[in-house]
This record gives C-alpha cells, sequence and structure tokens, in this order.
C-alpha cells in the first residue's frame, strides 16, 4: 500500500505540473494548478470504484471551495476510460449520456459523452474529462485519464451562472480586472489551439466530458442512445 501512495502521489505531481505548465491552453487551469494558495485536490481511487468514498471526497473538496480531480494513472486505453464511466454510471450522482455533435459537425469514428455529477445541494455539474488519447480535444489530452468536478454551487462572481455548474463556477480569489486579462488571454490560446485538425467548438465543449473512439464507447450507451 505504501509504494501504491507513494507512486500515485508522483503522478498528481505531475498531472499538477502539466496543468500548471499551460499546456491546456487554459490560463485559469494554470493558476488553479499551482501549489499556493490551494485550489484542487486530488482523490486516485485504489483498485474498484468506492461511490461513497468518492461522493464524501468530492462533497468535503467542495466544502473547501477546492476543486476535486479524480486521477486514474492506471488506464492506458479508451476501454479502460469506457469501464471506469460505466463504473461511474452505475452510483446514483453520475450520468453518462450521448452528446449532440454542433450543427453541421460531426465525426464518424467518435462519441461524444457528457458526464454530470449531481451536487450535494442537487446542481448538476458538467464534468470535465482528460485523456492522454487522440479523439480527445488537444486542449484534453492529458498524461493521465482524469476528471474535474467542481461539486459545489455557482461562486464566481465574474462568470454569469447557467443552468449546470461547472469547473467555472469554483472561486479563483480574483479581483474582476484580473479575472477578465486571464479569460481573454484563455479565450484566445483555446481557440488557437482547437484550430487545429479535427478541429472543435470550445463553447460546445464544456458540455462534453470525453470523445472516445466509436467502437469502445458504444457499450456505455442504451439501445436508444446509440
Amino acid at each position: 500500500m505504501g509504494d501504491d501512495l507513494e507512486r500515485y502521489s508522483l503522478c498528481e505531481g505531475h498531472f499538477r505540473d502539466w496543468l500548471h505548465s499551460g499546456l491546456t491552453g487554459c490560463h485559469f487551469a494554470s493558476t488553479f494548478a499551482a501549489k499556493k494558495p490551494v485550489r484542487i485536490d486530488f482523490y486516485s481511487p485504489l483498485g474498484a470504484i468506492d461511490h461513497e468514498q468518492l461522493a464524501a471526497f468530492i462533497d468535503a473538496t467542495a466544502a473547501r471551495e477546492l476543486t476535486a480531480v479524480l486521477l486514474f494513472p492506471e488506464l492506458r486505453t479508451a476501454r479502460d476510460t469506457v469501464r471506469v464511466l460505466a463504473s461511474l454510471s452505475r452510483g446514483p450522482r453520475w450520468r453518462v449520456a450521448r452528446a449532440r455533435w454542433p450543427r453541421g459537425y460531426r465525426k464518424a469514428d467518435s462519441i461524444a459523452l457528457s458526464l454530470e455529477w449531481k451536487t450535494q445541494a442537487g446542481a448538476i455539474c458538467d464534468a470535465m474529462g482528460l485523456a492522454p488519447l487522440g479523439t480527445m480535444p488537444i486542449t484534453r489530452r492529458a498524461p493521465y485519464v482524469a476528471i474535474v468536478v467542481w461539486g459545489g454551487p455557482h461562486l464566481n462572481t465574474h462568470v454569469r451562472a447557467g443552468p449546470h455548474v461547472g469547473v467555472a463556477s469554483a472561486p479563483t480569489g480574483l479581483e474582476k480586472k484580473a479575472h477578465r486579462k486571464l479569460m481573454t488571454a484563455s479565450d484566445k490560446r483555446v481557440r488557437e489551439l482547437l484550430r487545429l485538425p479535427p478541429e472543435e467548438d470550445p463553447v460546445w465543449l464544456r458540455q462534453v466530458g470525453f470523445i472516445l473512439p466509436k467502437a469502445s464507447a458504444m457499450g456505455l450507451l442504451r439501445p436508444s442512445q446509440g
């Protein structure tokens, strides 16, 4: 167990460094990944998903006004990722569904999936997935499979609240001017990166958890969703 914890701690540090490096294009991700002040906390399941333990972590993290990062360093393939999503979908507070492609745009070899988490207060969070897979948007191709969840209410006063909460709902600790500057820089860089083929819509991606190969993802969907 001690060796596992040390190894997972190393992976968490690597993932934090990756976020902080700015490779996602999002400057908010870079600031959130800084070690001080603490803005994120990690949970790396050892073995099978324990839904009660996972929920307790997300709820407790939100109570501290931190964003939860679920990290799965041992996953290697799209099928591995699908197995984790299938396990999560069996929990009472998760929902995995097919996300519709934007009008006039569709990838025949891939399926876009929404991943929703029901917060303790009852709001729905659009969880954000990351993975080292070519079907994922370039801004979400991380060194490990991960799921980022904001488990609290909308606390970012610089962003208009929507029907769902998400990572943008977490408090940033920034003044209005600094937040606007970071938002402008992030939007510009993300749009630049997403121009690389295959092109994706950054607004639509806010409601998308994962984009996975069709051959792997179809097993997650009910017949009516296929």
